[in-house]
């Protein structure tokens, strides 16, 4: 509400203009307690209700008591309300902050306060900031002994690689090194490629870790995208500020060396260092003579380059992150996703959403992230805006589990639930339920159910890039007539059938039988296929022989890396009344001067005759 004095009209003076606008400008904006008398706004008068008579529900982001953020889940959570972000600036279309913003012209930046107001807390005193405040006179970054090279032969420019490095474990290997970079281990710093800037720590001179591709925003405050990474890619190195808000409401200060989180206090510190006492849990300033408290908070992060700021990132608000999601995916048509039950419940930034009445679909028709118009061939993320909306987008999400407790877009603030892969003809054919949630989670790509087939084929759109190995599950296999089992493999949708193959195979029967490759082994076999089972064993795979079936994996390695050979293996047990035979093998495909394409099809036939069983993809990474 206004902050204007309400006048008493008394009999017999006439109603003007300004007495009825008065209760417009009152009732609008902040609402403020006033006293009864004057109609003047008063502090710490007047309740909201009484205990006789109550409001039934406060429906409320934040509640700041005695200029403290009170929140009934800190305890549980680990919240710090002694020092919180407890509101301001967002994204539109999400509650993501976005209070920051770098220039882009010039070495400065804006807090971004005047349209909507920040709200801190910083060592237990809370102000609200309500005009927007200049920061000048940023720090550029070197211009000099300021570069490193991408140190791995495996990167590419594969679709795949703009995620390198976001695993904790799969780093990005450095090389040729400068000296304003390998200064700087221990520290988080941001590195710019062609056009993304990321954030990373070093761990070592020859190693980055810890890393957020694509981290920041730009002076529009548009995200500044993942980009693919290649062998020997140039990363500079920019001037990375972390901006602390004071709480008089008016100083900003940018230290340029990672603040610290610490029980003891840090040693050989230099002037504006930061180190958070995790005993006091107050945050305090290097002077250049000792560490003195001070009622400040990092609310976020500038870059600049060698002129200006160009990105930004804000801190995320302070609230009771729960991993609260009962939420599973499947397939429900050629254009849709849905949870597999009809009562679902999750966080999503603090808030709970629970559904009740019926599954929760994801529709690629209608969902779509603004901006987004659907393609083929493309693997899309899941996600649940903080009011409950289902949205579907081609970023893919960041890990952020130790603070927000789940999978969140990278610049909103909706939380991630699964994935779907749009194949060749723009059909849904395949889901994953949070498949980023577990290391090296198994994820069900498809499965075929044979029936007197040819051949049973998975194609370019089940091996995409999404995974690097990949497991076949046969379960069930039988054949028209005593035959091997095959396997083939393809290379740009072709499958080959040159005498390329070369693999090494053992192959036992139970002790007893009267036939077969009994402890037998070949090595290294040039020919036209691999042989996964062989049917030198009793009476084969045959159809009419009710009790003879075949059942066995096969894994496929790194199947898109151009730069080595791929691994195969497989195992197979095929059993019938007479004997249980079983074969182990690998192999690679190519000449002895290597072969070095991706494998993107693999076909499993009969050697003669039709075949039939269960067929289960599956990928992980």
């Amino acid at each position: 509400m206004g902050t204007n004095t309400l006048n008493n009209i008394t009999a017999p003076n006439l109603i003007s203009v300004d007495d009825v606008n008065q209760y417009f400008t009152s009732n609008t904006g902040d609402f403020y307690p006033r006293n009864a008398s004057s109609g003047a706004i008063e502090d710490s008068a007047h309740s909201l209700g009484s205990a006789a008579t109550q409001w039934k529900n406060i429906y409320s982001n934040n509640i700041i008591i005695n200029g403290t953020l009170f929140d009934p889940d800190a305890s549980g959570a680990g919240i710090d309300a002694t020092n919180a972000i407890v509101s301001g600036a967002t994204r539109t279309g999400s509650g993501q902050p976005d209070f920051l913003r770098a220039s882009g012209a010039g070495a400065s930046m804006t807090i971004l306060a005047t349209t909507t107001n920040l709200a801190i807390t910083a060592n237990t005193t809370s102000i609200v900031v309500a005009s927007d405040i200049a920061v000048s006179s940023l720090t550029v970054a070197p211009a000099a002994n300021n570069t490193c090279l991408v140190n791995d032969t495996q990167l590419a420019g594969a679709a795949s690689t703009k995620y390198t490095g976001e695993h904790e474990s799969d780093p990005i290997s450095i090389d040729t090194v400068g000296t304003e970079i390998s200064d700087r281990i221990g520290e988080y710093i941001c590195l710019k490629g062609t056009a993304e800037y990321m954030l990373a720590y070093v761990e070592d001179a020859t190693t980055l870790r810890h890393i957020k591709r694509g981290y920041f925003f730009d002076s529009s405050g548009a995200p500044i995208v993942r980009e693919v990474k290649s062998n020997n890619d140039t990363l500079t190195i920019m001037s990375l500020g972390w901006v602390f808000m004071d709480a008089d409401g008016v100083t900003v200060d940018v230290t340029y060396t990672s603040p610290i989180y610490n029980t003891t206090e840090p040693s050989s510190p230099v002037t504006d260092d930061y180190w958070f006492d995790l005993v006091s849990r107050l945050w305090k300033r290097y002077d250049g003579a000792a560490y003195q408290e001070v009622d400040r908070i990092p609310v976020g992060l500038v870059v600049v380059d060698g002129t200006n700021a160009v990105a930004t990132r804000s801190f995320d608000f302070t609230r009771a992150f729960s991993d609260i999601s009962s939420i599973e995916i499947e397939v429900e048509s050629v254009t849709k996703a849905r949870s597999n039950a009809g009562k679902n419940v999750i966080s999503v930034y603090a808030q709970t959403n629970t559904y009740n009445a019926a599954p929760l679909d994801w529709d690629i028709t209608t969902d779509l992230e603004s901006g987004l118009t659907e393609a083929a061939s493309t693997t899309y993320y899941l996600y649940i805006t903080e009011q409950g909306a289902p949205k579907i987008a081609t970023e893919r999400p960041y890990d952020r589990l130790s603070d927000l407790k789940g999978y969140y877009h990278p610049y909103h603030s909706w939380r991630y639930v699964g994935d779907v892969y749009n194949n060749s003809v723009s059909n849904i054919i395949y889901s994953s339920n949070n498949s980023f949630e577990k290391s090296g989670a198994i994820v069900k790509i498809r499965e075929q159910i044979a029936s007197g087939v040819t051949s049973v084929d998975f194609g370019v759109t089940d091996l995409n890039a999404r995974f690097s190995k990949y497991l076949v599950k046969m379960e069930s296999v039988v054949t028209a007539s005593a035959t091997d089992i095959t396997l083939r493999i393809g290379i740009a949708g072709v499958i080959k059938s040159d005498a390329q193959y070369r693999y090494s195979t053992q192959e036992t029967a139970d002790s007893g039988s009267t036939t077969g490759l009994a402890n037998s082994s070949t090595n290294n076999i040039a020919d036209t296929k691999f042989i996964i089972s062989a049917t030198s064993v009793g009476r084969g795979l045959v159809t009419n022989d009710a009790d003879a079936s075949l059942g066995g994996s096969i894994e496929l390695h790194d199947i898109h890396n151009t730069a080595r050979y791929t691994n195969i293996e497989w195992k197979t047990t095929h059993e019938n009344a007479i004997v249980t035979h079983r074969a182990i093998g690998g192999g690679v495909y190519g000449s002895s001067a290597g072969n070095t394409n991706p494998i993107d099809t693999i076909r499993i036939l009969a050697t003669t005759g039709n075949i039939s069983g269960k067929f289960t993809l599956y990928g992980w990474n």
